[in-house]
């Protein structure tokens, strides 16, 4: 049996996934995001926005517990219909997060399998994060040489596209 289970969110899950998103922001981003705005994340990340986005009726989204009595939120994942219209997929990977203590237990593969499958689809990935990028590349995602910069909290960042195909 895996340690951990995936299933749909839900808005009851707003509160853990916000949890899990401010600390996966702590763990992935303090190389480019100055330390004060991370140490105050909590009044940045709005939970109610969470309960909304989980209870939408057209949101793909996934969370994965740890499989115990009392469960806890430890990754989560989104994605959804391309934002872009020259999108390289009709499907986007919107969001994925899992805390660094369960990196390489196959929390994140089976947050993907649920949210995405194999279908085609696409990403954008902080252009400065090796260890995203490669395993997305182990899920067959690859960099498409699409790049833009982004405002991720106070810092202008450059991000990077990764697309698969069917």
């Amino acid at each position: 049996m895996k340690p951990f289970l995936v299933r749909r969110a839900t808005a009851e899950d707003a509160e853990g996934v916000e949890a899990v998103h401010i600390t996966g922001w702590r763990e992935a981003y303090g190389h480019v995001l100055p330390q004060e705005f991370l140490d105050d994340l909590e009044n940045h990340i709005d939970v109610d926005r969470w309960r909304r986005t989980l209870a939408g009726p057209d949101e793909i989204a996934y969370v994965a517990t740890i499989a115990t009595e009392n469960p806890r939120i430890i990754g989560w994942a989104t994605a959804g219909k391309s934002r872009e219209a020259d999108a390289p997929a009709e499907l986007e990977l919107m969001g994925m997060y899992i805390t660094s203590e369960w990196y390489g237990t196959g929390v994140a593969h089976e947050l993907i399998q649920h949210a995405i499958g194999t279908q085609a689809a696409y990403l954008w990935v902080l252009k400065d994060n090796p260890r995203a990028q490669a395993f997305y590349r182990k899920e067959g995602f690859e960099l498409d040489g699409a790049e833009q910069n982004y405002k991720l909290g106070p810092s202008e960042v450059l991000i990077a596209r990764m697309s698969r195909p069917e």
